[in-house]
């Protein structure tokens, strides 16, 4: 939700700049956009779900009404320990290997002796298989874990795996986790909304 918190006051700006231009002169148009609507996404190919098993995802274009990083979140703070030494294996959903490299790369600049390998084929649900099958130590994903991933992990293992969220929700991208928000006028009389 804190994605979507921003654009609250743009679209009052924008109902409320509608509400002026009406008032002053007959209009068929109710808002003149600045940045032309894009058009609406498309399932991957075939071709590219391959070229992201092999490379990752190629990154969406930045739209306007994406949210930026809070620069008031507080830095990393690491230990002063350098001794700290390990060799894990990973895996990655297709869209995060250029992601996850970039973390891999800040995290080992502090702990230049711990490995974290993530080769491809790159995909969010055979990397949860993997983390079942005890091929790999850790899985990056790009949703929140499947039921049958939760279940046949707690099956091998006797408990539940951890699960660290980073961030929550993109914007109009495929394959990407949508933040979904609904806006209602005061006025509505419809007092709850469920998934039926």
């Amino acid at each position: 939700m804190i994605c979507w918190a921003g654009l609250i006051p743009r679209i009052l700006l924008i109902a409320a700049a509608a509400s002026v231009v009406s008032a002053q002169a007959p209009s068929p148009k109710l808002v003149e956009w600045a940045v032309p609507a894009l058009s609406s996404n498309q399932p991957q190919t075939d071709e590219a779900a391959k070229y992201g098993q092999e490379h990752g995802r190629k990154l969406p274009d930045p739209e306007i009404l994406q949210p930026t990083l809070d620069q008031a979140l507080p830095g990393f703070q690491p230990r002063h320990d350098k001794a700290l030494s390990a060799s894990f294996k990973a895996a990655a959903s297709d869209v995060l290997p250029g992601l996850v490299k970039l973390w891999i790369g800040a995290f080992q600049r502090y702990y230049p002796n711990v490995k974290i390998d993530v080769p491809p084929p790159y995909a969010g649900s055979l990397g949860a298989k993997e983390l079942v099958n005890g091929a790999i130590d850790m899985v990056f994903v790009s949703r929140e874990l499947k039921p049958d991933d939760i279940t046949d992990f707690r099956a091998k293992f006797g408990y539940d795996p951890l699960s660290v969220p980073i961030c929550g929700g993109s914007y109009r991208h495929f394959g990407f986790l949508d933040a979904v928000g609904f806006f209602v006028n005061k006025g509505n009389p419809i007092e709850k909304l469920g998934f039926d």
